[in-house]
């Protein structure tokens, strides 16, 4: 396990959230979009910024998972937070929330019945959260 000063901490925390943030509005608007895109800094950011499933779902692992249990919580919390909060019932979502409320939990919950969207990005997109809860500790991070 690697050791981190606050600041150093801070300053990664912070890089993450502005990142992972950006990467979103630019993204968003141009999910599922297969043409050719020409950004350039004065039309890469859209007019509203809109909802994004990609970070709004790691807040609330952080609220609903984190701040509520602390370091006790595993998988089965995770998806239960995903599958009541979660409003966005599209794609792999939709199946995974299904399974979930059916009583299939991680790592089934995301693979029964999902043979179209198994390898959709839906979870890994999502794990950012866990490196800055816990850097440089992969193992309690996973």
């Amino acid at each position: 396990m690697n050791t981190l000063d606050i600041q150093k901490y801070y300053d990664k925390v912070l890089g993450a959230w502005i990142g992972k943030s950006a990467g979103g509005i630019i993204g968003a608007k141009q999910e599922n979009n297969k043409s050719l895109m020409h950004y350039n800094f004065e039309n890469v950011f859209p007019e509203k910024y809109p909802p994004n499933d990609d970070f709004d779902l790691q807040v609330l692992y952080l609220f609903e998972v984190l701040e509520k249990n602390g370091p006790n919580f595993n998988e089965t919390t995770i998806a239960e937070a995903f599958a009541k909060y979660n409003l966005c019932w599209a794609n792999e979502y939709r199946v995974a929330i299904h399974n979930v409320n059916c009583g299939i939990y991680p790592p089934t919950s995301g693979l029964f019945g999902n043979s179209y969207f198994k390898n959709s990005m839906g979870c890994p997109i999502r794990s950012e959260i866990w490196a800055i809860v816990a850097p440089g500790n992969p193992e309690l991070a996973r």
